[in-house]
């Protein structure tokens, strides 16, 4: 009996042990996968955050870094948020095109090791140096040109397939502006001494004194034109034709998918219209870029920030 006793103490112990490192192999499998579970909800959150901040980097832009970034060089961002450190860097490749780079640290113990990254190239609108690559008259292959009162210096006149300033489409600069079409006669409105610029006729005062002399409008072309009379420094995109009667002056930039016709007043900036150009005789076009440089960046800060036209475009990620 005695003997009986002594076998099952030692069976009961090891019987004991054996379930003991079960529960323990189980425990530590299950922690594990715990961890391994951890770790990948940490790195998704990783994942998400930097893609998120590469996306909200490039809607926010270089505003503040364009003047004092040298091509080469690279300043950097840096935020913490709940899944960690957030460094966002922007090197500048050229005049206009920066890289973007968002690494995301990781804040837990769980993810050893470096950080989540991901970066885009992108592209910083210059209204300058777009005007100032774009030629004085644009028109559409097989277009006519016709200029009767231009200054001594011909236009330099460039062929397209379409309106494009830089990146930039004919329907990036129709959207959202107030339209026209039919006859439009400019007039200046103001309210208490300062400049309405809610009236559609109301183009800017850019020959007088008023309030509006600084007001640079933005309209949109929904079929055919003819500015009657007034003044005004203008950008008019849209698709139509545009006709200046009756000493109508007006300067700034037209881009339109139509045809430009001086019959009678002054227009003075760029012109991109796919239907051709015609200045009549005793009519005048004045090649001026800065009247043109000054409407596309009237029309660059005045646009809505839901729709960005400036700091910044996505042109790939990774």
């Amino acid at each position: 009996m005695s003997s009986c006793r002594g076998v099952a103490i030692p069976f009961v112990l090891l019987v004991t042990l054996a379930l003991y490192a079960l529960a323990w192999g189980v425990f530590v499998t299950a922690s594990s996968s715990l961890r391994t579970a951890r770790v990948a909800v940490t790195v998704s959150e990783l994942f998400t955050a930097v893609h998120t901040q590469v996306s909200a980097q490039v809607s926010l832009g270089p505003d503040s870094l364009a003047n004092v970034v040298p091509i080469g060089a690279t300043a950097t961002r840096r935020d913490s948020l709940e899944v960690g450190l957030i460094t966002a860097s922007w090197t500048r490749l050229s005049t206009e095109t920066w890289l973007v780079g968002v690494t995301a640290e990781p804040g837990s113990a769980d993810l050893p090791g470096p950080g989540v990254s991901a970066s885009r190239l992108v592209w910083h609108l210059d209204p300058q140096l777009r005007i100032d690559d774009m030629a004085d008259v644009m028109v559409g292959q097989g277009a006519t040109v016709s200029f009767a009162g231009v200054p001594a210096s011909p236009p330099s006149i460039a062929v397209g397939d379409s309106v494009v300033v830089g990146l930039l489409s004919l329907d990036d600069f129709m959207e959202g502006v107030e339209p026209v079409s039919g006859v439009l006669s400019p007039r200046v409105a103001t309210v208490s001494g300062r400049c309405d610029t809610t009236v559609p006729e109301n183009l800017g005062d850019p020959l007088g004194t008023s309030s509006c002399r600084t007001f640079v409008a933005q309209r949109r072309l929904e079929g055919d034109l003819e500015v009657r009379g007034g003044s005004g420094h203008i950008l008019l995109s849209g698709r139509g034709d545009v006709i200046l009667t009756s000493g109508a002056y007006l300067r700034g930039l037209l881009l339109i998918d139509g045809s430009v016709l001086v019959r009678d007043g002054t227009f003075a900036g760029l012109i991109v219209a796919m239907g051709g150009v015609d200045v009549a005789p005793g009519a005048a076009f004045i090649q001026e870029r800065g009247f043109a440089r000054s409407a596309l960046e009237a029309f660059v800060a005045q646009r809505p920030a839901s729709r960005p036209l400036h700091p910044a475009r996505n042109m790939f990620g990774n």
